[in-house]
């Protein structure tokens, strides 16, 4: 006996509420305005995460007005209400003088002018805020959000232990606040309850552990520090961590506490701290293979692993980081590895990649001047039974015709390489399995051009076809015969910078 279902309406309850839980919010404001019956279970979920995160500023300027008048009209809408982006004090302290008051456990206060010209925040605002959210609902908030400034919030940081559901607190530094510091930030916090904190924006992040913070932050189990630029760099020591930026790491290290230092750009995807991990673990008399793996779960928990870049390192040090993140789970949808192989890298390499079952895409430079064994690139492929794309970076010499480094058995020179002043780098692209691959050769060209005075920096693209001679014949068979060792790759890229 079969059953067909034509309507939603004949769904059992908890099915429809499985089915708008999920839907997008375009969606749920479709249903909610053409279906009475699923009116009331649509609007639950279209007010549940009033965050507004996914919105430009003007659109969330937009969408507060928009929030704040429908709840005005109608407030049995505030119950519904778990996560808010809270725009002006007095509306949410209004909401809290309601018979039934947002149940909240996410609060994002917004509440300075540079979001809106007409907030006009003082210092007893913020101070407040444990008073202004009565007892029974400040306990459910798990999840609180502000920018912090000395001059406005700084006795905020120690009333927050009222708040005694706080796990995660999310704190953004004001641009123009340049005494902010960690130090002074966690010398005021005391949220014992508290289990993450992110820092954003703040330009020094080196700590001296207190004993009052033992009892201010007993359940601190990660730190997130997104660092801001100044005019010394990255770094307190310039281009490189310092000591005290390393003392910052052990210390962590040994109270279990994840800490992850966002420095991540575009232009260097690399982590010195998980490059030099095994070096300072020796010089701090730590196991290297242990503070190595805390780095990586550290990365993990707050950026995650889909993608790892290594500039240099010594094999020693290579192969304990390799080894220390065998045992981490990698398991994503896409995983990238990015590894500059050294001078005497042997094919065992291989083997010690980490969870080698995960990585989608692998990224291998040549050192100048290196002659890599050509049975190490063979290697690797075999031992990545999931990978899709293989990226190989080699150099140039001088002459722009001639690699200085070569990873094959066959060299590949360009002898028809058209003579270009500010030559980038040269791509061979082959994006085919067939036995006749793709072959496209992609030129990038720095130029530069002065409009309206102006300097514009910038890299052109051209494809070109260039004479094929022997030497390039022997390197594309060789490369070609790289398909034939694994069944899921099907792109090779190499670059010649």
């Amino acid at each position: 006996m079969s059953y067909t279902i034509r309507s939603l309406l004949e769904l059992p309850l908890v099915v429809q509420d499985n089915i708008l839980e999920n839907l997008e919010r375009a969606a749920l404001a479709s249903v909610s305005r053409t279906c009475r019956s699923l009116h009331r279970g649509a609007l639950k979920y279209l007010y549940r995460n009033l965050l507004m995160e996914d919105c430009g500023w003007r659109a969330r300027r937009t969408g507060w007005a928009l929030v704040e008048r429908s709840l005005g009209r109608n407030v049995t809408l505030i119950p519904y209400i778990r996560s808010f982006m809270s725009r002006e004090h007095s509306f949410l302290e209004w909401m809290y003088t309601q018979a039934n008051p947002p149940p909240l456990e996410c609060l994002d206060l917004k509440w300075q002018p540079e979001y809106d010209a007409e907030i006009d925040c003082k210092a007893e605002t913020y101070s407040n805020l444990a008073d202004l959210i009565p007892p029974p609902s400040r306990d459910n908030i798990r999840e609180l959000r502000f920018r912090l400034n000395w001059s406005v919030d700084e006795f905020m940081l120690s009333s927050l232990y009222l708040f005694r559901g706080l796990c995660s607190l999310k704190l953004y530094a004001s641009h123009e606040d340049s005494d902010f510091t960690l130090q002074s930030m966690l010398e005021r916090l005391h949220a014992p309850s508290l289990e993450l904190l992110e820092v954003s924006e703040i330009r020094n992040w080196r700590i001296q552990w207190r004993a009052s913070f033992e009892d201010a932050l007993p359940n601190l189990r990660a730190l997130k520090v997104k660092v801001g630029w100044d005019d010394s760099g990255m770094y307190g020591n310039g281009d490189k961590p310092s000591e005290d930026e390393w003392h910052t790491l052990v210390t962590m290290y040994r109270r279990s506490i994840f800490l992850w230092n966002d420095h991540y750009t575009v232009e260097d995807p690399t982590d010195p701290f998980l490059e030099l991990a095994p070096y300072q673990a020796r010089i701090h008399g730590l196991d290297p293979i242990l503070f190595v793996q805390w780095r990586v779960k550290s990365i993990r928990m707050f950026r995650g692993l889909q993608f790892i870049s290594l500039g240099p390192v010594p094999m020693d040090d290579l192969t304990i980081i390799f080894r220390a993140m065998k045992s981490i789970d990698f398991r994503q949808s896409y995983q990238t590895l990015g590894v500059v192989f050294p001078p005497g890298t042997t094919p065992s390499i291989a083997h010690l990649l980490p969870n080698a079952i995960s990585i989608n895409e692998l990224r291998i430079t040549i050192p100048s001047d290196c002659h890599l064994d050509p049975s190490v690139v063979p290697a690797c492929i075999r031992s990545l039974p999931e990978l899709c794309c293989l990226r190989i970076s080699l150099s140039l010499s001088e002459n722009k015709f001639q690699p200085s480094n070569k990873c094959t058995i066959a060299t590949c020179s360009f002898p028809s390489l058209p003579d270009v002043r500010d030559l980038e780098r040269v791509e061979l692209n082959i994006a085919s399995r067939s036995s006749d691959p793709r072959w496209e050769v992609v030129i990038r060209i720095h130029e530069r051009r002065f409009i309206d005075g102006r300097q514009y920096d910038y890299t052109r693209s051209e494809s070109k076809q260039l004479d094929r001679a022997d030497e390039i014949v022997d390197f594309e068979r060789e490369v070609a015969n790289w398909f034939h060792l694994s069944e899921s790759l099907d792109q090779i890229d190499i670059d010649f910078t």
